[in-house]
This record gives structure tokens, C-alpha cells and sequence, in this order.
């Protein structure tokens, strides 16, 4: 499955600074998202609309991401997707991920399966999952279910730095002394887009 296209060139989500947006020629293309996680996701949809009204980008242009926060079931998740759409306030999110890999491997394939309903359903363009191990993406191939169009992975700097708010270790981590080769030749056998996220 691929990523729904869109204009690359606007940068106007972060989870540090959910109220600023500009041209990512002024940031070096870095695109940072949004999740429900991070309570951000009421301001960054706000950002975009203000965005678009003021500048004439149509919402089209801009590429939102948020997430999953708890694999609790097809029903929660379906919730939590219906949740962070009327937070944001945009008609649909271009990337939903599920947060992580915790919960067990039934939690993990109800919320995979209400993301591909989601999916079907239009409230999401593209879904994906984030700092999930090899055993965890296998379980997911294995359900039979569409793939994930991503695998968002953490730098060192996110790392320690998600520790340090969320006293919380995430799983995987990706950089050049730590270059998850299995993982990577995982996800590109397969098809699946690795986006590598970072606290700045």
C-alpha cells in the first residue's frame, strides 16, 4: 500500500510546538506529527485550518499524522480514530499509526483490524504502525491483513527523550549505532515506508 500522495514542501506539525507552521524550506523538510499521546491534536488541526485560510494551501497539500495511544480493541480503537478527528477538526488524517506494540498480540490485530477499517471507511488515507519489533510486524503479516504503509522508528535523541517525559523505553530505535538491519530489510522487502521520528 502506498503512502497518499501529497506536497511535501509545508511543515506545519509538531508535538513540541503544535501552534507553529511554515514553509519547511525554512526547516529543511523535517515533518513532525501529531498523536493522541501528545494531547496535541485540537492544536494542530487548528494550525492547519488557520494554514490554509491564511495562506491558500489547500488541505490536500498538508500531510497530518497522529496515533493510536492504547491497543484496547477494535471498538476503542474505532473510537479513538472518530476522537481524533473531531479534535483535529480535518475531514480525515493522512497517516494513523498505532503508538506501539503493547497490549498482547489480540490487542495488537483488533486495533490493526479497526485501522484498516478506518482505513476503508475514509477517516484515514494511509496506516501504519510505529516502534514495533520484528516479532510484532510478523503477527501482523501473518493476521492476513493488509500491510502498514509505514514503520515510525525513534532516534537516539527521541529515545532519552521520551524516557525522560514518559519514563517509558520505547523499542526500537534507529541510527548509526543502532541500524536495526533485520527490521530495515523487513520493511523494505515488504514495501513499508520507515519514517524515523525526533523529538527536535
Amino acid at each position: 500500500m502506498l503512502l497518499w500522495p501529497c506536497r511535501l514542501d509545508i511543515v506545519i506539525l509538531s508535538a513540541t510546538s503544535p501552534f507553529s507552521y511554515f514553509p519547511s524550506s525554512h526547516t529543511g523538510n523535517d515533518i513532525k506529527d501529531s498523536a493522541e499521546w501528545y494531547e496535541n491534536e485540537r492544536e494542530c488541526g487548528r494550525a492547519i485550518l488557520d494554514f490554509c485560510i491564511e495562506s491558500g494551501v489547500s488541505r490536500a497539500d498538508i500531510f497530518f499524522t497522529t496515533k493510536l495511544k492504547h491497543n484496547a480493541g477494535f471498538d476503542a480503537t474505532i473510537n479513538a480514530i472518530n476522537r481524533s478527528l473531531e479534535l483535529c477538526g480535518l475531514d480525515y488524517i493522512d497517516l494513523y499509526l498505532i503508538h506501539g506494540p503493547w497490549g498482547g498480540p489480540d490487542a495488537r490485530r483488533q486495533a490493526w483490524e479497526a485501522c484498516v477499517a478506518a482505513q476503508k471507511a475514509g477517516k484515514v488515507k494511509s496506516i501504519g504502525i510505529s516502534t514495533f519489533g520484528m516479532r510484532h510486524m510478523q503477527e501482523l503479516f501473518d493476521s492476513g491483513q493488509p500491510p502498514p504503509a509505514v514503520h515510525q522508528v525513534c532516534t537516539i535523541q527521541s529515545l532519552l527523550g521520551i524516557a525522560l517525559l514518559y519514563n517509558i523505553l520505547p523499542q526500537i530505535d534507529l541510527h548509526p549505532f543502532m541500524t536495526r538491519t533485520e527490521i530495515v530489510k523487513f520493511c523494505r522487502g515488504h514495501g513499508i515506508v520507515l519514517e524515523v521520528h525526533s523529538l527536535s
